[in-house]
């Protein structure tokens, strides 16, 4: 890559991602497969997100070329016409997104950027920066004939240079996360801790250890959820954030395999972190004693493979889904719910999966209480106010009937809900799982995203990034909680 010019400081971060959702990057590699004798090129259009680690550049449409659509074509190079290329760029200044350029080395098992590939780019990338307002840029890759390999760079307009992205991640069912410049290989690992799974046909131990997972909520369902990631090798090469704002009380240590009396007022990701550093030292391991809506998690949340949400209430709840929603990140969302009466007993879990923009999120599907997700981002004199004023039926820190063994079966649950997106649909196919406590039957079900979903249609917020972030914020002040 060109030295920076260094006339300003990078802006891009420590790390670069490019993200793709799964049937993107499948219709993608379709295509560039059909003629694996000349190049084929691409248009990408991308949103940005900055993250903890440095910014994730979100792939939300793709345009693929015609015959028509290229002015040269062969083996040893391609090219885009003006008109299909002024098309990309009118398209990507009217949806204030970033232009990517996807082309093929069909002869090359580990392709590089060639002179000419560098040269026609800096010219693109100068026109971008001087005609496009910011934080629109360029960025292009270079793919093996069937992209499962390849070379790849963004411009950072603030040093008016090139850098290279550090991986390529595609979410959705099936998960990979291929890293730049690095040769394809199908090798799960040889670590002895988890040569038995990696016996399984099909199983892929470098992927799991490369996820970045966030679990938010950390009671019964969440801290069983990571009892079992950090057993299997999750976040080895990636991470686990841990976030919750509570303490350990005396009714958690039940549900919570490894708090322990002492551990009675210590934050709940403090202790999980204790036991993640025993458990497997190799894991990277972010803890949150705080809130979801704060903006150090979630910068941390942005930058997650997947999410997986085991909240007390529909507000994190609500959080998460527009999260996931936003920067195209797949959600698996558990809860546990005993309801008890004078007459009978109904006991369950479930577990819904959302894989935004191809199935239904939580708000499609009606997975959380809107008004109830609105009480509890309020503050607690303003909550306080709703429920005096009877908006509201009991109190949002109400405890609620709870046993450890339904954690465990809804936990691991979630942990098939995982293992389908990161193996494919040979691991799991559902979208939606219900578990009945008292006859021991579950209940699958597949889920159709709604076009008129405020949140994940194309009129609402999918994988628009940072822009108008504001909208990922706790907006109680828009919402009112009903009778």
């Amino acid at each position: 890559m060109k030295k920076a010019n260094q006339i300003g400081f990078p802006t891009l971060g420590k790390s670069v991602g490019l993200r793709f959702n799964r049937p993107t990057y499948d219709a993608l590699r379709q295509d560039f497969a059909k003629d694996q004798v000349n190049e084929q090129f691409a248009f990408g259009l991308f949103s940005q997100a900055k993250t903890a680690d440095g910014t994730i550049l979100i792939v939300n449409n793709i345009i693929l070329a015609d015959k028509h659509d290229l002015s040269e074509q062969s083996g040893g190079g391609v090219a885009p016409t003006k008109a299909f290329q002024a098309t990309a760029y009118m398209i990507a200044q009217q949806k204030n997104l970033g232009i990517l350029d996807m082309h093929t080395h069909p002869f090359s098992k580990n392709p590089h950027f060639s002179s000419i590939d560098h040269a026609e780019s800096e010219k693109n990338a100068r026109y971008i920066c001087n005609t496009f307002p910011s934080p629109i840029t360029h960025a292009m890759v270079v793919f093996n004939s069937t992209a499962t390999t390849h070379d790849a760079a963004v411009y950072d307009r603030s040093i008016n240079s090139y850098r290279s992205i550090d991986y390529i991640e595609i979410l959705g069912r099936k998960i990979e996360i291929n890293r730049t410049g690095e040769a394809e290989t199908t090798c799960s690992g040889n670590d002895l801790r988890y040569s038995r799974q990696a016996m399984i046909p099909g199983w892929d131990q470098r992927t799991l250890s490369r996820l970045k997972i966030a679990v938010v909520g950390l009671g019964g369902n969440g801290a069983q959820i990571i009892e079992t990631l950090v057993s299997i090798g999750v976040g080895s090469d990636g991470w686990i954030a841990a976030i919750d704002p509570d303490v350990i009380e005396a009714s958690n240590l039940p549900r919570i395999p490894y708090a322990f009396p002492e551990n009675i007022g210590s934050p709940k990701s403090t202790v999980a972190t204790q036991y993640a550093g025993r458990k497997n030292p190799a894991v990277k391991f972010f803890p949150y004693p705080c809130s979801v809506t704060e903006k150090i998690v979630i910068d941390r949340i942005k930058g997650a493979s997947v999410i997986i949400s085991a909240p007390d209430g529909d507000g994190v709840r609500k959080v998460c889904n527009e999260l996931a929603v936003r920067y195209r990140i797949p959600l698996i969302d558990l809860g546990c719910d005993i309801q008890t009466d004078d007459e009978k007993i109904l006991a369950g879990g479930q577990v819904r999966i959302v894989l935004p923009g191809d199935n239904a999120c939580l708000v499609c599907c009606g997975g959380y209480d809107p008004a109830v997700a609105a009480l509890e981002l309020m503050d607690d004199a303003r909550a306080a106010v709703h429920a005096s004023q009877g908006y509201v039926v009991g109190h949002r820190d109400n405890p609620t009937p709870s046993i450890s063994n339904l954690n465990a079966v809804t936990s691991q649950l979630g942990i098939n809900a995982l293992l389908g997106l990161v193996h494919g649909k040979n691991f799991g196919k559902w979208d939606y799982v219900h578990y009945d406590q008292l006859t021991a039957q579950t209940l699958t079900a597949n889920t159709n995203p709604l076009d008129s979903c405020p949140l994940c249609s194309r009129e609402g917020f999918i994988g628009t990034g940072d822009e108008n972030d504001t909208q990922i914020k706790p907006s109680w002040n828009k919402m009112q909680a009903v009778k």
